[in-house]
């Protein structure tokens, strides 16, 4: 692990840097000079492994805005190793969450990170965010984004639902197992006729999933369902709970 020691904040911006990076950049420099104390902190800080074996940094005092600025400057300039990177993106409360515009030049495992800023809380910069994210080129990203997605029914755009859609289709079966739940959980009303071929997917995950999704999009109709109903002797067990739950009396 490489310790954050040296005053990056006074090195030369690089020249991808953009107008927020310009003013992160002053900001912190600012922090600095004027709040020392905070700085030494923020720079010494150490991850330390949480339950679930994750790197994480506790402490209160990082929700000082203070602070979470020079964590956002240590996340973006920085030379810490990248898992120490990602551990200080998930330190980021959603008033300090990164622009998108940004997020899209740093490396696929920190974007999967910070997408996850944007889980609550959001407007306009939501929607760019996920629209960004969804569309990204790593798979890894845009599977976070369609878990994520389920969760902001109030952020919405045409890209937004042509992603959700699209995310049916694709190759990677994380990838429609979340855009099936999403669609479920935002209650899209077209996405009961959109997730039932899903029904018949070669992933049982995402055979289950469906049948979950179509269980809270309608109930009723997805029980009479003769393709819900074939289901019943799918012997795999992401199958068989769902199958089970949308059967119960």
């Amino acid at each position: 692990m490489t310790i954050f020691t040296t005053l990056i904040v006074l090195a030369a911006a690089p020249v991808w840097a953009g107008p927020f990076e310009d003013t992160l950049l002053e900001e912190s420099t600012k922090i600095r000079q004027e709040h020392a104390e905070i700085a030494e902190r923020v720079d010494q800080m150490e991850p330390v492994r949480n339950r679930a074996g994750n790197f994480a940094f506790p402490g209160a005092d990082l929700a000082d805005a203070r602070a979470q600025t020079l964590i956002q400057h240590r996340v973006i300039f920085g030379q810490d190793d990248l898992d120490v990177r990602v551990a200080l993106a998930f330190a980021l409360d959603g008033q300090h969450r990164l622009p998108w515009s940004v997020v899209d030049e740093l490396p696929a495992k920190l974007r999967v990170a910070l997408i996850n800023g944007y889980k609550k809380d959001g407007a306009l910069d939501a929607v760019d965010a996920f629209e960004g994210a969804l569309a990204d080129v790593d798979i890894s990203v845009r599977a976070e984004a369609m878990r994520l997605i389920g969760y902001r029914v109030d952020t919405t755009s045409t890209a937004i639902t042509d992603a959700l859609q699209a995310g049916l289709t694709d190759s990677s079966a994380d990838i429609r197992r979340f855009a099936v739940r999403s669609i479920a959980w935002r209650n899209e009303t077209w996405g009961f006729d959109a997730v039932t071929p899903l029904l018949g997917d070669t992933d049982p995950a995402v055979r289950g999933a469906a049948v979950r999704a179509l269980g809270q999009l309608d109930k009723k109709r997805a029980q009479s369902m003769p393709a819900v109903q074939a289901l019943q002797t799918d012997d795999h067990p992401k199958v068989r709970r769902p199958i089970k739950t949308l059967f119960r009396p």
